[in-house]
């Protein structure tokens, strides 16, 4: 018994070694970290080089955001296709009369309804991010893309089964309405416009096009 309540000091004596071990560690990594961050801030480009990255940072956000309707449209030709020949080959391999004017909607498997919800969440992100309301080009840019995904929603229509549709609307007007997983502060740009007025602009542009067709 006396042995054992001899050896407890030496135990504790080696935890607190280990944890001061590990805050010099921690401290090492962090001061590391900082000095690492600091040099590469420090770092100074030549003008002309720092100009040409700047513009290219630019001009690939602006690219994020604008190649997003020829996405909506390749991802719209591509489930088109696919639901015409699944619907040639089941009217092939059946015996029976099919009506050439009978429509069907088809429902997506989760995994693949799943990855289209993530995708109109983040491109609407991206359209109402108050970011885009300080050049009038991102600006102009922001709104086709919002307008691309409401016609995108409503030619799903034509596709996908109601509910699942409906779903995916409520999704993108949700993205509105929330202010997790985006850059959006209610502030007067640098073109003079209320960024509160421009994302009531882009609800007003999307109630206009799911009512009438271009």
């Amino acid at each position: 018994g006396g042995g054992g309540g001899g050896n407890q000091p030496s135990d504790s004596n080696s935890s607190s070694h280990s944890q001061n071990s590990k805050k010099n560690s921690s401290n090492t990594n962090t001061t590391f970290i900082e000095t690492s961050s600091k040099s590469i801030q420090e770092q100074q480009y030549p003008p002309p080089v720092s100009q040409t990255l700047t513009q290219a940072a630019a001009k690939a956000r602006g690219v994020t955001i604008g190649c997003a309707p020829i996405l909506f449209e390749i991802i719209k030709n591509s489930l088109g296709y696919r639901i015409h020949k699944l619907f040639s080959s089941s009217k092939a391999a059946t015996s029976s009369v099919v009506d050439s004017t009978q429509h069907r909607l088809v429902t997506l498997d989760p995994a693949l309804f799943a990855t289209l919800e993530k995708l109109i969440g983040m491109v609407t992100d991206a359209c109402i991010d108050s970011r885009n309301f300080d050049t009038r080009t991102f600006r102009q840019t922001s709104i086709d893309v919002n307008d691309a995904i409401v016609r995108f929603l409503r030619d799903l229509f034509a596709f996908l089964d109601l509910q699942s549709v409906h779903r995916l609307v409520l999704i993108y007007f949700s993205r509105f309405v929330t202010k997790d997983g985006k850059v959006w502060q209610d502030r007067d740009s640098k073109l003079g416009v209320r960024c509160s007025w421009e994302i009531c602009k882009l609800r007003l542009n999307a109630v206009t096009l799911f009512c009438r067709f271009p």
